[in-house]
């Protein structure tokens, strides 16, 4: 799977629902069941824009219905940014059971649930590679002995980690993405299909440019979506 099949399969999410008007729980053979295809497309980070008392609503729903709790577990990763698209399924489902005034499925997806950077991520490289979930420090400590610093090195699924101009990554907004596809390199820029999940904008993809500067293995890049001078990246290999 590359990162932009990924991104797809997060804004197709299929969810069973009764065709009935009404909410109600499906218990007979002959209940009539259609597939709403719901985008997870926002971005959802639990220290920015989380929804706390929604999520207990939710969670809490499931509890006295006996959810498992892997279930319950699914459903809160959801609204922290952090959830696989089965675990966005999951949740899903359980909000759709558990009610919801006032907004259609894909509203209330908008409004509540999502993916952060590091959450699309985690999950894209679990599916690939079956690594364990991490932080940004450990996307960049994992890689940084190998870090691209010529363009001829660049790769498909290497990962973007901001830094500031001098390369120190703890100083600038904390952000990380992923390279779907390297397309092009002419002198001193690269261009390259980059996948993120980032504030305001939410899951998408772009074509960087990344531009050479005078220190090794440090690059600034043109962020078509998001642009600005100050935006720096290391780039360093997953595996």
């Amino acid at each position: 799977m590359s990162p932009l099949e990924l991104k797809s399969a997060y804004l197709n999410v299929p969810v069973q629902v009764p065709v009935q008007a009404i909410i109600q729980v499906c218990t007979t053979a002959t209940c009539t069941t259609t597939t709403l295809r719901i985008g997870v497309r926002s971005y959802r980070n639990a220290s920015i824009n989380y929804h706390a008392a929604e999520k207990n609503r939710v969670t809490n729903f499931m509890r006295q219905n006996n959810y498992s709790r892997t279930d319950r577990i699914a459903t809160a990763r959801a609204f922290n940014g952090k959830a696989s698209v089965q675990e966005c399924q999951i949740a899903l489902a359980a909000i759709w059971q558990s009610g919801f005034a006032g907004m259609n499925l894909q509203n209330y997806c908008d409004a509540y649930l999502g993916v952060d950077c590091s959450g699309f991520v985690n999950n894209y490289f679990l599916i690939e590679y079956a690594l364990a979930e991490t932080n940004i420090n450990g996307y960049y400590h994992r890689g940084s002995a190998r870090r691209r610093t010529n363009f001829a090195d660049f790769r498909a699924r290497d990962v973007l980690i901001w830094c500031d101009a001098r390369g120190n990554i703890n100083t600038r907004g904390r952000h990380i993405a992923v390279i779907d596809s390297v397309q092009a390199n002419a002198g001193n820029e690269l261009r390259a299909s980059v996948v993120e999940s980032t504030g305001t904008l939410g899951l998408v993809d772009s074509t960087y440019t990344f531009i050479e500067t005078s220190r090794s293995g440090i690059y600034r890049v043109h962020r078509p979506l998001k642009p600005s001078q100050r935006n720096h990246v290391q780039v360093v290999p997953v595996i």
